[in-house]
């Protein structure tokens, strides 16, 4: 619902207020039938009422901007709830080397800033890459031990794995399954 303009509501009160008081003031003097005693006060009345409505109307949407502005930092602020900060200081701040990836497909979902660097691909080449790509084992050595780490038989693994450099490295990885969108994911 879109609200009235006030500049011209005040213009009109004012241009109706101003003439009359303007009236009672003169009442009783004999000048108040001369047309000129009113139109300077209706004249006056109107501008300062509308100059009046005018910085009303500029307050009135300044402040409707001003809650617009706050509900959606409110709604910003609940989107980034707690499970967001925490996945910033556990994933993101980490100085561990992580790697999210799915048992089923072994792609790698994500991957934090330490893992581009030990690795040496960016983050954005890394989430579009497959564990096999990095791991020098076969994809079906592969995909039995991400099976077993899926279901929970195992945590410790040892592999070699492939740098961006091209130098292989043997890494002790820590595996444990999360649930997330219904797909299971491995951490590495």
């Amino acid at each position: 619902m879109r609200l009235p303009s006030y500049k011209f509501i005040c213009s009109f009160i004012a241009a109706i207020v101003v003439p009359c008081c303007g009236r009672i003031a003169l009442n009783g003097s004999g000048v108040e039938d001369e047309i000129h005693r009113y139109m300077i006060p209706l004249t006056v009345g109107a501008t300062s009422g509308f100059l009046f409505g005018h910085y009303f109307d500029k307050w009135r949407n300044s402040m409707k901007l001003l809650e617009e502005t706050n509900e959606q930092l409110t709604r910003e602020a609940k989107r980034c709830n707690t499970a967001d900060s925490w996945h910033y200081a556990l994933f993101e701040k980490s100085h561990s080397v992580i790697l999210v990836i799915a048992s089923d497909t072994g792609k790698i979902v994500d991957a934090n800033p330490q893992a581009s660097r030990f690795y040496g691909y960016p983050v954005k080449i890394l989430k579009q890459m497959y564990i096999h790509e990095i791991n020098t084992e076969s994809k079906k050595t592969l995909s039995r031990k991400l099976l077993a780490a899926n279901k929970e038989t195992r945590k410790v693994y040892y592999f070699k794995h492939r740098l961006a450099s091209g130098e292989v490295l043997s890494l002790i990885h820590i595996s444990e399954p999360t649930r997330q969108d219904t797909r299971s994911r491995m951490p590495e």
